[in-house]
C-alpha cells in the first residue's frame, strides 16, 4: 500500500493559524490515494536484494529503503507544520528515522 505525499502537503499548506490545537491539525481519515501519478511513496519495509543496495539510501538496518528526506533548521518558524506532518506520517504506519 503506497501513500500519496501530496495529500499531506495540501493539508499543511492550508494550516496557517498558530492558534490551532495540534490535534485539530491531524488527519484522522484514510489518506490513501487512487491516483497513479509518479508522486507516490514506496512501501516502507520492503526488502531490497543485495545487488541493488548500492542504488539509493537505506535506513540504519540496511534493509528498508529511504523514500523521502526532510531537511530543516530547528529554529524554523514552520516547526508546528513539520511536527504535524511527521505525526501524520507515523499515524499512517510509515517508518521514520531521525538524525541529529
Amino acid at each position: 500500500v503506497a501513500k500519496d505525499v501530496n495529500i499531506f502537503f495540501d493539508e499543511l499548506e492550508g494550516v496557517n493559524s498558530p492558534s490551532k490545537d495540534d490535534d485539530s491539525l491531524l488527519h484522522h481519515g484514510n489518506l490513501t490515494s487512487t491516483s497513479d501519478d509518479a508522486s507516490r511513496l514506496e512501501v516502507v519495509g520492503e526488502e531490497v536484494p543485495d545487488k541493488n543496495k548500492t542504488n539509493g539510501l537505506y535506513f540504519r538496518d540496511g534493509k528498508c529503503r529511504i523514500d523521502y528526506i526532510l531537511v530543516y533548521r530547528k529554529s524554523n518558524p514552520q516547526t508546528e507544520k513539520r511536527e504535524v506532518f511527521e505525526r501524520n506520517i507515523r499515524a499512517e504506519g510509515l517508518q521514520m528515522e531521525k538524525e541529529q
